[in-house]
């Protein structure tokens, strides 16, 4: 982990003067992440990861609120058509803004946020089913 944070830092050093983002925290984040993940795929790390792999302290239930909670998330941005589902992930996954997803897409910027909120309401509503079936 020591390895993968001082390698995205040596990358944010070496990328400071082009850097063009309004947030260096996600920016590190994202960056160790995919350093992380290059890291286990050259050397041909063939187990599936999930957040709960190393994780010793959960309890079954949480956990298993947790998994059914993180797969509706999923098929919820899954199910989203395109480009929206691009966009809803380019912006709370990659930490991408909206300017730089509308320079991307050719969309408005007004457009990418109407498409993030199309998709905030169709995971809220997703959300609330489950969490009713559980009632």
């Amino acid at each position: 982990a020591e390895e993968f944070v001082s390698d995205a830092f040596l990358a944010l050093w070496r990328a400071a003067r082009s850097l063009r983002t309004e947030s260096v925290r996600a920016w590190l984040g994202t960056t160790a992440r995919n350093l992380a993940l290059n890291r286990l795929r050259a050397a041909h790390f063939d187990a599936e990861l999930s957040e709960d792999t190393l994780r010793l302290d959960a309890d079954p239930a949480q956990a298993l609120e947790e998994t059914l909670l993180r797969q509706t998330v999923t098929a919820a941005v899954d199910a989203l058509p395109e480009p929206d589902r691009t966009i809803f992930l380019a912006h709370y996954w990659r930490c991408r803004s909206t300017a730089e997803i509308a320079a991307e897409t050719g969309l408005s910027p007004e457009a990418v946020r109407q498409r993030l909120s199309r998709g905030r309401e169709k995971l809220r509503r997703a959300l609330e089913e489950v969490m009713n079936d559980g009632d």
